[in-house]
C-alpha cells in the first residue's frame, strides 16, 4: 500500500543516443499529493535524484526505453536504490495495455495528440500510485559481499612483500570479523576465498538477506587497506518470475565442486548427461535455479569427505538426499570414473572442476547400482517394463527396499485398468511373498530390526557430528591462517584443534560402530537364508557348562526343554551336579572343537561331539548345519549301544566273578587257621 507520505516517481525518456551519455530524461515525483517535474536530466543527475529521494515507486512506461539496450538497463537498474520497487504502468497479467486507456480507467483527462515526455512521467507517476502497473522485482534476496585488498602493491624488494603480506593479513582479518558478525545475527550465507602467502587475497560472501540488514555491520569491519563492495544480485528475468520448468519424468543428480570456480554435473537417473559447466562465483540460488529447468533433484553430491557446507545447505533445499564418499576421491580415481563414460557420450570436460563434478554424480550413481539392476531384473522377470522407471529408482535412493518398489509398480500398473493371466499372478505372488516363514525366524528378525534402528540413530548423530566438524574446520582454517600471519596468536587454536582431535576420536569410534553393526546385519542376513532354506538349525548357545550360564540362558530364551541341544563355547571340567542336571533334562552338548581324551563323556554317559562350522547370531543363539545335528543323533545312538554292551551280564563275567568270590573265601579261612 501507498501511504500519501511515501515519495513516487515516473521516468519518460527525452531523447537516446548512441552512448548512455547521450541519453535525456524527464523525472515527475509525486509527494504530499504534489506533483514536480524536472527536465533534461542526464543519467548522472537522475541516480543522484533518486538516491536523494530513495522513492516507494519507480513508474516507468517500457523499462527497455532507459537505457536501448538490455546491457544498458541492467547497468542502470544496479545504480538504482535498493530499496526501490520498479513499476512497468503498461504491463498487466504479462500483457502491454496503451497508456490512454489507463489513464482513461483511472480518471485522468488527457489532450489529444502525443504526450510529451514530461506529461508522461507525470501520468506514470500517477497510475503507479493508484497500484496500476506490474511490479518487477529487480533483485533477489541476498547479496554479494567482495572483501580484498584497497591499494596495490609495488613490485621488487624485501619491503613490498612484507607489504602484500600486510594487505593480505588485513583482508582476512576483515573477513574473519565479517563471518563472525553475519553468524552472531544468524544471518545465512555461502564462503569462497582465495588464499595467499600470509592471508588472503579476496573473498566473497553471498548472503541471503536484505541490504539494509547488513549497514551496521559494514560499519564494523571497514578498515585502511581493505576493499570493501556491496553488489546487489540483479534477478535475472525482470518482466515475470522465473518458473521452474521442473521436468516431472525426470529425475537427477547433482554433483558440485564448490570454489570460487564452481563445477556443475547434472546427469539423470538413466546415466544420461544433461549438464556440465564451471563458472566463476556460481552461488547457491543460481545453482538451484539452474537444476531446476532439468529436473527434480534426487541426489546432490560431492567428492570430499566431510562435505563441504555449502553441499549441505543446497540438499538441503532442494531436499535431496546428500551423497559423500567414505574418503575424499583421489585424483586418480575421479580420472578412472570420468574416463569411459566422457568418451561414450563424447564430453569434453574443460577445467578440474567439472571433471570433479561429473566423478561425484557418477560415484553417487554407483552407489545405488546394484539396487537398480535388482529392480530392472525383478520387473523383467514379472515381465512388467513401465516407462517411467525414473520414479521407481528415486523411490529406492530414498531408502524404500526393492520388494516395496515392485509392489508398487504392480499397484501402478493395475490402477490403470489392465488385468492379469493366472500364471502371472502366480508368478508375482512367488516373487514377493516367502513361503512357511518359521517361527524361530521372527526372533531373527526383530533382532535385525533393533540393530538397523540403533544403526540409523548412529549415522543421523555422525551428519550432526560431520556438520559440526565442517563449521569448526572452517573456524580453525580461519584462525591457523590468522596465526601463520603474526597478527594473533590466541589460545582459540589451541582450544579448536583439541575439540577438533577429540571430535575426530569419538567420529572414529562412531565408525568402527557402524562397520561393526554393518558386519553384523550382514552376518545376521546370511544366517536367516540359511534358516529358511533348512540347512541350518538354530541352537542355545552359552559360554561355558555352568548352573550360572544355564539359569542366565533359562531367563533370555526360556526353560531348556527336556532332550534340548546346547552349544556350549567352553568346556573344561564336568562336575557331578551339572552331570546330574544334563542327564536329568537329557541334554546334548555341542563344542566347538573336539574333547580332550578323557573317560569322563563314557563314565557320566553324557552326549558331547563337536561341531567346527557354526554361524554366532547373538550370544545366545547360534545356527548349526543340519548335517551335524543329524551326526549327533547317531554318535547319541551309538555311545547308548556302547554303554549297554559295558553293563550287560554275560557267563564269562559270571564265571569270573565266582572265581574271585572263591579266592577271596580261600585268603579269609586261611588267615583265620593261622
Amino acid at each position: 500500500m501507498i501511504d500519501h507520505n511515501d515519495v513516487v516517481v515516473g521516468i519518460d525518456v527525452i531523447t537516446s543516443g548512441a552512448k548512455l551519455s547521450d541519453y535525456r530524461y524527464a523525472l515527475a515525483v509525486l509527494k504530499d499529493n504534489s506533483m514536480t517535474v524536472y527536465d533534461d536530466l542526464s543519467l548522472g543527475r537522475l541516480i543522484r535524484l533518486l538516491w536523494e529521494l530513495k522513492p516507494k515507486l519507480i513508474a516507468l512506461d517500457n523499462i527497455m526505453e532507459l537505457g536501448g539496450s538490455k546491457k544498458n538497463v541492467i547497468k542502470i537498474v544496479r545504480l538504482f536504490p535498493p530499496e526501490s520497487e520498479l513499476v512497468q504502468v503498461t504491463l498487466s497479467d504479462d500483457e502491454f495495455v496503451d497508456l490512454r486507456k489507463l489513464a482513461s480507467k483511472a480518471g485522468i483527462m488527457l489532450e489529444h495528440g502525443k504526450l510529451t515526455p514530461q506529461k508522461t512521467a507525470e501520468v506514470l507517476a500517477i497510475l503507479s500510485s493508484r497500484g496500476y502497473g506490474k511490479v518487477l522485482k529487480l533483485f533477489e534476496d541476498k547479496i554479494k559481499v567482495v572483501i580484498s585488498r584497497s591499494r596495490v602493491p609495488g613490485s621488487g624488494g624485501s619491503s613490498s612483500e612484507r607489504f602484500k603480506r600486510g594487505l593480505r593479513t588485513s583482508v582476512l582479518s576483515a573477513v574473519k570479523r565479517f563471518k563472525e558478525e553475519l553468524d552472531s545475527r544468524g544471518i545465512d550465507y555461502d564462503l569462497t576465498f582465495r588464499e595467499s602467502d600470509g592471508g588472503i587475497e579476496r573473498a566473497v560472501f553471498t548472503i541471503y538477506t536484505r541490504r539494509g540488514d547488513l549497514s551496521s555491520i559494514l560499519r564494523v569491519v571497514k578498515g585502511f587497506n581493505v576493499s570493501i563492495r556491496v553488489k546487489p544480485v540483479l534477478k535475472k528475468k525482470l518482466l515475470s518470475l522465473v518458473s521452474s520448468n521442473l521436468t516431472t519424468d525426470r529425475f537427477v543428480i547433482v554433483g558440485v565442486d564448490p570454489g570460487i570456480e564452481t563445477g556443475l554435473a547434472i546427469v539423470d537417473l538413466d546415466l544420461n548427461p544433461l549438464l556440465v559447466l564451471s563458472s566463476k562465483n556460481l552461488d547457491r540460488e543460481e545453482i538451484l535455479q539452474i537444476v531446476r529447468k532439468y529436473g527434480i533433484p534426487i541426489i546432490v553430491s560431492t567428492d570430499k569427505n566431510p562435505p563441504p557446507e555449502i553441499i549441505e545447505k543446497l540438499a538441503a533445499s532442494l531436499n535431496a538426499v546428500l551423497y559423500y564418499p567414505s574418503k575424499t576421491l583421489s585424483t586418480a580415481e575421479k580420472d578412472f570414473l570420468v574416463y569411459e563414460y566422457v568418451e561414450v557420450h563424447k564430453l569434453s570436460l574443460k577445467t578440474t572442476h567439472e571433471r570433479d563434478a561429473l566423478a561425484s554424480c557418477l560415484k553417487a550413481y554407483k552407489e545405488y547400482e546394484e539396487k537398480f539392476l535388482q529392480l530392472t531384473s525383478k520387473l523383467n522377470e514379472i515381465g512388467l517394463h513401465p516407462r517411467r522407471l525414473q520414479k521407481y529408482k528415486a523411490e529406492v535412493i530414498r531408502g524404500k527396499p526393492v520388494a516395496e518398489v515392485v509392489e508398487e509398480i504392480i499397484n501402478d500398473y493395475i490402477s490403470k485398468g489392465e488385468t492379469y493371466g493366472k500364471e502371472n499372478i502366480v508368478r508375482i505372488i512367488k516373487s514377493l511373498v516367502n513361503e512357511d516363514a518359521e517361527k524361530r525366524g521372527k526372533e531373527l528378525i526383530a533382532e535385525m530390526e533393533k540393530i538397523t534402528k540403533e544403526r540409523d540413530v548412529l549415522r543421523r548423530r555422525i551428519v550432526e557430528l560431520e556438520r559440526r566438524l565442517t563449521q569448526l574446520e572452517t573456524e580453525l582454517h580461519l584462525k591457523t591462517l590468522e596465526f601463520n600471519s603474526e597478527v594473533a596468536k590466541d589460545r582459540e587454536i589451541s582450544e579448536l584443534r583439541h575439540r577438533l582431535r577429540k571430535l575426530t576420536e569419538y567420529l572414529g569410534s562412531l565408525e568402527v560402530q557402524i562397520t561393526s553393526m554393518t558386519k553384523h546385519i550382514d552376518n545376521l542376513k546370511e544366517a536367516f537364508n540359511l534358516l529358511f532354506n533348512g540347512k541350518y538349525l538354530m541352537v542355545r548357545s552359552i559360554r561355558k557348562l555352568s548352573l550360572e550360564e544355564i539359569l542366565r540362558s533359562s531367563q533370555t530364551l526360556g526353560n531348556i526343554k527336556e532332550g534340548e541341544v546346547v552349544f556350549v563355547k567352553e568346556l573344561r571340567e564336568l562336575r557331578e551336579d551339572l552331570v546330574k542336571l544334563i542327564n536329568t533334562l537329557k541334554l546334548k552338548i555341542l563344542i566347538p572343537k573336539p574333547p580332550e581324551e578323557s573317560k569322563d563323556v563314557e563314565y557320566y554317559q553324557v552326549v558331547i561331539y563337536p561341531c567346527r562350522d557354526y554361524i554366532e547370531v547373538s550370544d545366545d543363539i547360534v545356527l548349526i548345519p543340519k548335517e551335524v545335528i543329524n551326526e549327533l543323533e547317531k554318535y547319541e545312538e551309538e555311545l547308548r549301544k556302547k554303554l549297554m554292551r559295558r553293563d550287560e551280564f554275560t557267563l564269562e563275567k559270571l564265571l569270573n566273578l565266582i572265581e574271585e568270590y572263591r579266592l577271596e573265601r580261600t585268603t579269609n579261612i586261611s588267615n583265620n587257621h593261622n
